[in-house]
């Protein structure tokens, strides 16, 4: 059992996502530290990327400032490398494939090993051609999280075979009753194919009480990237604040 399973095993995990580099490779250092202060379980860290997909125009504005910082895949991690002995959080790279292709995907991975990364998640992957990269994380002892967004029984099934420290799961439209739904066919699976679903959490919508009810873990990923479009190099506290108050609520 790796650390980010250890997580899930002790209760409800929060889960914020930062772009890295955004605003700046510092700010980023000193946000991540005030997330883990304000309650944060596990930190994700965001590779910018130049077209991301159906992104919210906060989370395009955060690779656009990142990108133009000149945050690079190995700017990242030297950053990981530099900031993994200040937290004892477990640290997941959220990233596009072609990232992954370009840098190299066994030079990608053994980096990821070598400076402390637990985690992948690898946004425009489908479960069906996940394989190639689960045969190299595997040894390295690196989860690579199935992302799922359909609520349909036989592909849930497939997505808990993969026996992975969760689930991250982004419908197209977030709503309790879609969590409610996807977390009772997990339910009735046998309890060794059971997997944690940690849901992204809108804020703007009024039903965020009852997500958080039904998710074993919260990802905050847009409000955090609105936050720093609203506070820029001042974005530590508010951010803090936010998750300190959202810890609050999963207890």
């Amino acid at each position: 059992m790796n650390k980010i399973s250890e997580i899930f095993k002790r209760g409800k995990a929060l889960i914020p996502f930062i772009t890295c580099g955004d605003p700046n490779l510092d700010a980023t250092a000193e946000i991540i530290k005030s997330m883990c202060a304000g309650g944060a379980d596990i930190i994700g860290l965001r590779i910018p990327f130049s077209d991301p997909v159906a992104e919210s125009a906060y989370m395009q504005s955060a690779a656009c400032r990142a990108l133009s910082n000149g945050v690079t895949t190995d700017t990242i991690f030297d950053f990981v490398s530099n900031i993994r002995g200040e937290i004892q959080q477990p640290i997941i790279i959220i990233s596009y494939a072609n990232s992954v292709f370009s840098y190299g995907t066994q030079r990608f991975i053994d980096k990821c090993a070598q400076t402390g990364i637990e985690g992948l998640i690898l946004l425009d992957v489908p479960l069906e051609e996940r394989q190639e990269f689960a045969s190299l994380c595997r040894p390295s002892k690196i989860a690579l999280i199935p992302t799922a967004a359909l609520i349909d029984k036989q592909r849930i099934e497939k997505i808990c075979e993969t026996k992975e420290s969760f689930i991250y799961f982004s419908p197209a439209r977030s709503c309790a009753k879609n969590l409610q739904t996807f977390k009772e066919i997990i339910s009735e699976l046998p309890s060794q194919m059971r997997m944690p679903v940690a849901a992204r959490l809108d804020l703007s919508i009024p039903e965020t009480d009852s997500e958080i009810k039904y998710a074993d873990g919260v990802i905050l990923e847009t409000e955090i990237s609105r936050l720093i479009d609203e506070y820029s190099f001042k974005a530590a506290r508010p951010i803090g604040k936010l998750l300190a108050e959202i810890k609050t609520q999963i207890k």
